[in-house]
């Protein structure tokens, strides 16, 4: 089991029995994997608003390349470059490896890596700017400021992940920034058109969808089908669109 003290370090202590170890500074990292769908359908009002999402990146794709068989009846080497990368990360310094540097006794000294110039008026530029925006009265940004307000940190991140050398430039950075703009805007897309407040407003976003996806037109028991809800509820849905505007219905003979 492991938990924060003082947000600054964490007591591990593996299988429950072993004397804890205190972790200076921890840092989890986790790469999952889901269904769009699943991950909408467990998603709570309080976790869009809580913080909890600005502290992922989401990446979407609909790109399910066919799987080429390539067999071969002989043992083989695997590709150079994928073993040397290997090599390198097996190489590192470890908590649990005599003599890893300063992660030896789990007490990391950091290395604090500094902006270029440029780098460091446009990560100023940017964080100031998401403030603005999350300051003015209407805005989206003022809506999802839980996740706008994580941008900048997540740049920061992803600029120390990927730099080289010992300064980070504008050129990773400005990377960083469009891969947090990119995957920030997709995530809110995709929430605005999958969450709800309640359980109506869920109803009505589905229509929305349903809709989106035929083309604008939708038959009345094709909908209610999609919809999984019976006629009447379908209705009820359907009328309160109406009445706001948000769709028209059309009689066909």
């Amino acid at each position: 089991d492991s938990h924060m003290v003082h947000y600054d370090e964490a007591r591990a202590n593996r299988d429950g029995k072993s004397p804890p170890v205190h972790i200076q500074q921890p840092c989890a990292n986790i790469y999952a994997t889901t269904v769009s769908s699943n991950l909408y359908s467990a998603l709570s009002g309080s976790n869009m608003q809580d913080g909890f999402l600005g502290r992922w990146l989401f990446f979407y794709t609909d790109n399910y390349p066919y799987v080429i068989g390539r067999r071969s009846r002989k043992p083989f080497q695997p590709p150079k470059l994928l073993t040397e990368e290997i090599r390198t990360w097996f190489d590192k310094p470890r908590n649990n490896t005599p003599g890893a540097g300063n992660m030896e006794k789990f007490n990391l000294v950091p290395t604090v890596v500094v902006y270029s110039d440029e780098a460091y008026e446009r990560m100023l530029a940017y964080r100031n700017g998401i403030i603005d925006k999350i300051k003015t009265p209407g805005s989206r940004e003022k809506k999802w400021s839980s996740l706008f307000a994580r941008r900048a940190e997540n740049a920061a991140k992803l600029a120390l992940i990927a730099h080289e050398g010992e300064e980070i430039d504008i050129v990773v950075l400005n990377w960083a920034i469009e891969i947090v703009e990119f995957t920030s805007d997709s995530l809110l897309d995709e929430l605005e058109d999958n969450t709800a407040v309640n359980p109506f407003e869920k109803e009505v976003k589905k229509v929305f969808k349903i809709l989106k996806e035929a083309g604008g037109k939708c038959g009345l028991t094709v909908l209610t089908r999609k919809l999984c809800r019976k006629p009447k509820e379908t209705q009820e849905v359907l009328d309160y669109m109406t009445q706001n505007g948000y769709i028209s219905i059309e009689m066909e003979m």
